[in-house]
This record gives C-alpha cells, structure tokens and sequence, in this order.
C-alpha cells in the first residue's frame, strides 16, 4: 500500500516538472510543448503500472533475495533426517546449485516468453506466468528434500525469467516519452523492494526460522493471486495492439485510458503510424533471425553488454550471498545487516527515478560502475583487516552499502530500460528475450561461482570485480548512445545510422 502512494506521488512529481506554458517573453515553451505531446499521468496508467510492478518485477526481486538469510535453517531442516524423510547432509556445491538454478530458470523462462508474448499479449502473458508462480512456490514451501527444493527455485526462476522481459516490454509500451524513463525505473523498484521484503522477513526472529521458512519460500503465491484478479482489467499494450495485430481501434481505446486528453491520443496514434509505415514490410522477427541480421548486431551487443555490465558487476554476489559474506567478515547480527542492505537498495532506487530523465541513462551508468568499482576495492580492505581491526567489521557493511548504492543509480535500473528502447518493432520480443537470457546466463555464472572464488580468493574475493566494474564503464564510454527524451522510433533509427 506504502509502495503503491509513494511510486504515484514520485511519478507524479516528475510528469509535473515541465516548463510553463509561455516563456517570459510570452512566447509558448517548446519543453511544455514536448511534455505535452507525450502525455502524462492518469488513473489507469498509475494502476497498470503497480500491477505490472508488483505481479512482476516485485516477484522476481522477492525470489532473488529470499534464498539468502534462511540459508542455515533450509540447510538444517532439509538435513536432520528424524523431521524430513530421504534426506541427506546438504553440500556446498549443493546449496550453490539451489541458489544458482533459480538463473537456470530465468534463462528458460526469458528465451521462451518472446514469442508467446507476441502472440498473446502482455496482460495474458501475466496471468499464466502466475501460475508458474503458485505451482514453483508450493514446490519449495513443501519441499521434503533439496532436490524437491531445487526443482522449485527452477520454476520460480522460469516465472521470473518471464517477467523480465514481459514487464519492462509492457511499461514502456505504455508509457508517455516524458516519463518513460522514470516509470522504467519503477521496474527496478518493484525489484528492491522484493529484495527487501525478502530479506526482512528472512531475519531469524521473523520468519527465517525453521518453523517459518517454508512459508516465506512460499509467499509469492500471495501477488501472483492478486495480480491475476485484476490484470485483465488493465489496458492492453497498445503498441502490441497496434503493430502486432493491426488492431488500431482497440490500441486507441488503451491510448483514451491511458492519456489524459484527445490530443494526446491523436499524438501517440500518430507516432505507432509513423513507426508501422517505417516497419511495414517487416514480419516479426525469430531469435535466430535477429541473430542473423546485420543491422540488429549493434542494438544486440549493447543490450547484451548491458545486461552483462548489471550481471558480472557482482550484485548479486551481494543479494545471494551477503549474510555468509558479513560472516566472514566478522559482523555480528548479519542477518539483520543483509535486510539493512535491502532498505539502502529501495531509497536508492527512488533516487534514481527521477534521475533517470533528467542525468541520462549513460552518465547514470558510468556513475555507478565507477561507483562500484571504488566500494569493491573498499569491501577488500575491510575484509582484509577484519581480523585484527574490529571497525572494519562495519566498515564491510559501509562498503556493501556503498555497492548497492553505486548499482541502483546505474546498473540496476538501465539495462533494462534501455533494451526496451534500442530495439525496432519487429525486433523487440526477440530482442528482449536475448537480452534477458544473456543476463541469466550472466546471473547463473556468479550464482554458481561465486563460493568457489570465495574459497579460492579469501578476503580478495571482490578483486575481479573491480577490473570487470571498470571494463564495463569503457564499454559505456565508447558504445553505449543516450536515450533519454528519445522516441523508441528516434532511437532505433540513430542506432541503425550508426550500424551502417
């Protein structure tokens, strides 16, 4: 509820930052007229929003932080063999293989979601994924072995993998160009706050208890419900209407529920026409097609580069792992410090929305791998002389804080924002479903790694980070275009300028 009064204030905020109507001189404002053009906030789009957000994105936030706190209790129950019948002790390699499946998954679920979204919608794409959702989550909350467990994170991780493509593809199908860039961020928040509510309700003295933790596993069945009882009534993505299934008549009926006035809709009609005479002739593309053609390897490298610069950045070393992590590192009460990094996440996340149209995607970016690059080196320190200076222990935590920090601003949010945008029409479920596969392809590397390199490296753990956080920044530097108060079709088309 909290969530849902605080995004539509701070949306709202933004939509209302434009310029006055005329200027001193009394001419009209050319910013107010370009804000105008695009719309603003109503009714239907701040409800579509939050439903997309928390059956969405909030889902696979949540999956991705509750596997952290919990983890000795999991592995208590799922071990003592006079409570669980056909048990074992469970391994290192095991537990990693729980936690890591989850990309598995993602991976499956965001290769196959494209096309079955081209072909049936946004909103009907939502509603069978949750039920992806209810039967992952049962899987785990009943689990009575960690192969029952594993299989559970698998599907929960197939549910999430969809989300990550058909939630960001449906924001910005919806959103005005004023504000698309902020409610993009708000994808990103629905992730955070997953993240937190997670990590918060995985405390011990919470619901992280062996009493308790097949219920927390089992919580997503809660916004999958909910969403399901709403999400036909929200508007369709009109764009998905308008040049997937040429029904231009009901892409305006979503345009009148969505903008504010008529000629808002003309205006928005207008830029779909615009953008199917200039993608007429061209059918929607397969994965390999898009693969094979020429003119997307730009768009796709940038947006698999992306993805790789969120992934392989480390974060979710941080998010899986961070209560064994302060362990290390000799922090007392780390379940509690890993909610503490939940909370720094979500107020992060709100200080990026409004950020992201007004700084720009790219210097967000090389903000925050600069950022994370710098927390890294200080994280290495800290865990370094945690032995022997007893303040380093909270200096570990300052550090991890300043990474959450350093990748909301930035790599957090982006990615995905931008690969809504870098793509034409006949290429964006492809486009999408790549990207979103390459980053759980990346997820699953540093989920199913990151204890052997803990192991191998010791307190040096985060070194690799460093040199790969600094790498992505020249990538952005030298490859990655600004988006921001672009048209998707303006975008494509610089792209596509530049590829030739």
């Amino acid at each position: 509820f909290f969530f849902f009064l605080f995004f539509n204030r701070t949306i709202h905020l933004i939509s209302m930052e434009e310029q006055p109507l005329l200027t001193q001189q009394g001419e009209p404002s050319i910013a107010h007229t370009k804000t105008r053009e695009s719309g603003g906030l109503t009714k239907w789009l701040l409800i579509s929003i939050f439903f997309a957000v928390f059956g969405g994105t909030f889902q696979f936030g949540y999956s991705t932080g509750v596997i952290n706190s919990p983890q000795s209790v999991i592995n208590e129950t799922l071990s003592n063999c006079t409570l669980t019948p056909h048990c074992s002790s469970v391994s290192l390699n095991q537990w990693s293989l729980t936690v890591s499946m989850f990309a598995i998954g993602g991976l499956f679920g965001g290769l196959g979601s494209g096309r079955v979204i081209q072909s049936i919608g946004p909103r009907k794409m939502f509603l069978i994924n949750n039920v992806v959702f209810v039967l992952a989550s049962l899987m785990m909350g009943l689990a009575p072995n960690i192969l029952t467990l594993v299989a559970g994170r698998f599907f929960v991780g197939v549910g999430s993998g969809v989300t990550t493509v058909v939630a960001p593809m449906y924001l910005s199908e919806i959103s005005p160009v004023a504000i698309r860039g902020a409610v993009g961020t708000v994808s990103q928040l629905g992730i955070t706050l997953g993240i937190l509510v997670a990590q918060s309700l995985g405390i011990n003295s919470v619901m992280g208890s062996i009493k308790l933790w097949r219920y927390l596993l089992a919580f997503p069945i809660v916004p999958a419900l909910i969403q399901s009882t709403v999400v036909l009534l929200l508007p369709e993505s009109p764009r998905w209407l308008y040049l997937t299934k040429s029904d231009k008549a009901s892409a305006q009926q979503s345009f009148v529920r969505l903008r504010k006035t008529v000629e808002d809709v003309d205006y928005e009609m207008d830029q779909l026409l615009k953008e199917s005479e200039a993608q007429e002739s061209a059918e929607s593309l397969s994965l390999w097609q898009a693969v094979s053609m020429r003119s997307l390897w730009l768009p796709l490298g940038i947006g698999i580069g992306l993805q790789a610069s969120q992934q392989l950045s480390g974060i979710n070393s941080i998010f899986y792992f961070s209560t064994n992590i302060f362990n290390k590192a000799n922090v007392k009460n780390d379940d509690m410090a890993t909610a503490l990094l939940g909370v720094v996440n979500v107020i992060m996340t709100f200080v990026a929305i409004p950020l992201m149209d007004k700084a720009g995607r790219r210097v967000l970016l090389k903000i925050g791998l600069a950022g994370m690059a710098v927390s890294y080196a200080l994280l290495t320190v800290a865990m370094h002389f945690s032995s022997t200076v007893k303040a380093m222990s909270y200096i570990s935590v300052l550090a991890a804080m300043l990474v959450i920090v350093s990748f909301a601003i930035g790599p957090g949010a982006v990615p995905w924002l931008m690969a809504a945008e870098i793509f034409p029409a006949s290429a964006n479920s492809s486009g999408m479903s790549l990207c979103v596969a390459a980053n759980w392809t990346f997820n699953f590397i540093v989920g199913i790694s990151f204890q052997s390199l803990q192991q191998a490296l010791g307190e040096y753990t985060f070194t690799p980070f460093i040199v790969i956080c600094l790498l992505f920044y020249v990538f952005v530097q030298f490859m990655v275009p600004e988006t921001k108060g672009k048209s998707i079709e303006q975008i494509t088309r610089e792209i596509a300028g530049k590829s030739m």
